[in-house]
């Protein structure tokens, strides 16, 4: 809930650097979500990824379903990959797995 906006959004490109010579995506300024309770629509500030794929619903449960698994979420017909919620040293292994998807 406290990662810092230059952090991730250093993750974020990062991730999109990784994955650039075989899918297409841009980055989006985000704003998490924490649950309910007190901060029902309040949330850190964030980075999204969001690849170009063809079928969304499928990479979304290809992702889940995976190893090991993705959670993202679908927003707009978007595939959106939360850049706050990926610490660094699992950047490489997420790259893997949306090149899979190309």
């Amino acid at each position: 809930l406290t990662a810092d906006r230059e952090l991730v959004r250093a993750r974020a490109e990062k991730l999109q650097s990784l994955i650039e010579s075989d899918i297409d995506s841009t980055l989006m300024e985000a704003q998490g979500a924490v649950g309910s309770g007190a901060l029902p629509t309040d949330g850190p500030p964030s980075v999204c990824l969001i690849p170009q794929l063809s079928n969304v619903e499928s990479a979304h449960q290809q992702l889940r379903t995976g190893n090991p698994a993705v959670v993202a979420r679908i927003h707009d017909d978007q595939l959106l990959i939360d850049c706050a919620t990926v610490f660094d040293e699992q950047i490489d292994a997420l790259a893997a797995r949306l090149r899979e998807l190309k």
